[in-house]
């Protein structure tokens, strides 16, 4: 028996939709396939999940709890509840969380120490070049744009501990 998967030729997480149009028949494996393919070209994280989903190297709790953890996930849950009316339960837990900040309610800080706070708080990463040469730097979105790198994939690989696109990046970013 042959299981036939219906293929999002542009897949959900990146906004393609069910019509018939973006769909297309493939079996289990191939799906599998398509999705590392899109992985290794557009550099996804969502794909890879899906490419090791489908192929059976990961359960699908697995690939759920690693979707969850991605940046797109959590920015589609903070749009869904933008605009939703609070509970009169969440708005009192909001309340008791800014009891103990009594001390430095109202107040500012100066510039220096903004400054000193985002230093201290910067997430500092090593980035090794495919030519060898090594760079820290503190933001790495900014990084991914300046070199045409897809950042979520970037993040991954980094976790991961595999260079991505030749480039090798360590820290805690």
């Amino acid at each position: 028996m042959n299981i036939v998967h219906r293929h999002h030729i542009v897949p959900r997480h990146a906004g393609g939709t069910e019509e018939e149009s973006n769909l297309f028949p493939l079996s289990v494996t191939q799906h599998a396939l398509a999705h590392r393919n899109r992985w290794i070209l557009v550099g996804d994280a969502l794909d890879w999940i899906a490419w090791k989903s489908l192929s059976g190297q990961i359960s699908t709790a697995e690939a759920s709890a690693l979707a969850k953890k991605t940046p797109e996930f959590r920015m589609k849950k903070r749009l869904e509840q933008l605009g939703k009316a609070k509970s009169s339960e969440h708005r009192a837990r909001i309340g008791k969380t800014k009891i103990g900040n009594k001390y430095f309610f109202g107040k500012h800080h100066t510039d220096e120490t903004k400054q000193r706070i985002s230093e201290a708080n910067a997430k500092k990463c090593k980035v090794t070049y495919p030519d060898g040469t090594t760079i820290d730097i503190t933001n790495l979105l900014r990084f991914c744009a300046n070199h045409e790198l897809n950042y979520n994939s970037v993040r991954a690989y980094k976790h991961w501990g595999r260079p991505y696109r030749g480039f090798v990046f360590e820290g805690n970013e």
